[in-house]
């Protein structure tokens, strides 16, 4: 007797769907969560580990980038409107794939609670609220409230609070936010503001190895 055969094309379908919302998010995470935000982890990481002398420092690393990650999924996300107008080249801009890339979002939200204690998982949830607001408030000024985020992450890394690390993570975050998009510098000077922006990393980094052995 002939076998009976399945119908193949809806799974096709469905297979070569996630074959392309995965090149989409991988090209993502290349083009806007590339090597300087590894490196900018491992700075992240330096900031916990200046707080909490006993840190598991895989273990830390591997939380602040996944952080970091959803993070920057939701700051491209909220900023879409406005980026397919001045950076129509991007690959969110140019994705399909739109509705699967907001849940990896929440995702990733997920996964990352799923690491945290009690505690930091209700300070990990209530950053991603805080920013879901911001990003609705239409004010330049926004940024001062958006700029909480890096602190915070190194408070939910560490568990604890040391006001000189947190004085300077914002000081340093703020620099770095306002070389990264060259606001006051201008086009011309891109290229210096990233050098500059590198060399504050280091500088930063050193500080905190620094403070964690004396």
């Amino acid at each position: 007797m002939r076998p009976t055969s399945l119908p193949t094309a809806p799974t096709s379908k469905w297979m070569a769907t996630v074959v392309l919302f995965m090149c989409d998010l991988v090209s993502w995470i290349r083009e806007r969560y590339g090597v300087k935000y590894l490196l900018f982890s491992l700075y992240l990481l330096s900031a916990v580990a200046a707080i909490d002398r006993n840190c598991d420092y895989l273990s830390a690393f591997a939380l602040i980038w996944f952080m970091g990650l959803s993070l920057r999924l939701l700051d491209d996300l909220a900023s879409l409107a406005i980026d397919r107008r001045d950076h129509p080249q991007r690959t969110l801009c140019r994705s399909n794939y739109i509705p699967g890339l907001i849940a990896s979002y929440f995702a990733l939200v997920v996964a990352v609670s799923m690491m945290l204690p009690a505690q930091a998982m209700v300070s990990w949830v209530v950053l991603n609220m805080m920013l879901g607001v911001c990003y609705r408030i239409r004010s330049p000024h926004r940024i001062w409230l958006i700029l909480l985020k890096y602190p915070w992450l190194v408070c939910i890394g560490a568990g604890s609070v040391r006001l000189s690390v947190i004085g300077s993570m914002i000081f340093a975050v703020f620099i770095n936010e306002i070389l990264h998009d060259a606001i006051w510098l201008g086009h011309d000077a891109t290229r210096g503001a990233h050098v500059l922006r590198h060399a504050l990393f280091l500088a930063e980094g050193v500080y905190f190895w620094t403070s964690r052995a004396t």
